[in-house]
């Protein structure tokens, strides 16, 4: 087999060096709590290029969580007594839609 012929993933992982999830992987972090990656993105420039540049698939999708919620009222909650929005389950709904997307585009 030649090296044209094998694919490998050299992407490094983005590691978190501060925060709560310091040690952390954005990775796994986007599976856990991507409401805590869209807060850091959103409010640490460094970050966010970071994040824009080296995890590109990541960053698209919490700007397109964040984009679906801003017009839908199903991507709120209500939970004690008020309406607070539910990032996690949209940002699930769309991560799984560009999964099943490449995955069709692979075939």
């Amino acid at each position: 087999m030649s090296e044209a012929n094998i694919h490998q993933d050299v992407r490094q992982p983005l590691v978190m060096s501060f925060g709560k999830h310091k040690g952390k992987d954005v990775e796994y972090l986007e599976l856990r709590e991507p409401e805590y990656l869209y807060w850091c993105a959103r409010n640490i420039d460094w970050f966010r290029d970071k994040l824009a540049s080296e995890h590109p698939d990541i960053f698209r999708t919490l700007v397109d969580t964040q984009n679906a919620m801003d017009g839908a009222i199903d991507a709120w909650a209500f939970e004690g007594g008020r309406f607070v929005p539910n990032f996690a389950s949209v940002h699930s709904e769309i991560r799984w839609a560009r999964i099943k997307t490449a995955r069709i585009s692979q075939r």
